[in-house]
């Protein structure tokens, strides 16, 4: 049975709003951080935000694409 190219738009949108979920999940958790590590934390919560929103931006060029 073949996949439908709606079928991939729709599966690369879930994944795309799945990714900006993330990210805005991050962030938030990030800026309400407390204790003696909420520092360390931030920072390695602010690369992931970067690396999710790579991810977006990348399914976000592929649905474009298609």
């Amino acid at each position: 049975m073949a996949v439908t190219k709606q079928e991939i738009i729709a599966a690369l949108r879930q994944a795309y709003n799945m990714e900006v979920e993330t990210v805005i999940n991050y962030l938030a958790n990030s800026l309400h951080l407390e204790g003696v590590r909420a520092e360390f934390i931030k920072q390695a919560l602010a690369t992931d935000i970067q690396e999710e929103l790579g991810h977006a931006q990348q399914l976000g060029n592929r649905i474009k694409q298609l």
